[in-house]
């Protein structure tokens, strides 16, 4: 997946769930890159994670962001 310019964005509900992903991520051994906002307190904002199975494993029960769910 060295080659793949695919990229997937899932949401979290909050600063501390994504801080909770990075950690696990990290504790599972993929490459993660946690991204602050310094103009909002050095918040957490975003994580990246180096594509693969483990991290598809990781993130498979987050929803897609800005996904409308669907109508019933």
């Amino acid at each position: 997946m060295a080659s793949s310019n695919f990229l997937v964005i899932v949401a979290v509900g909050d600063e501390d769930s994504l801080i909770a992903l990075s950690g696990e991520a990290i504790r599972r051994g993929i490459t993660t890159v946690v991204i602050r906002e310094p103009d909002c307190n050095d918040e957490v904002t975003a994580v990246a994670l180096t594509p693969g199975k483990m991290a598809q494993k990781l993130c498979a029960n987050l929803p897609l962001a800005l996904r409308r769910p669907a109508m019933t």
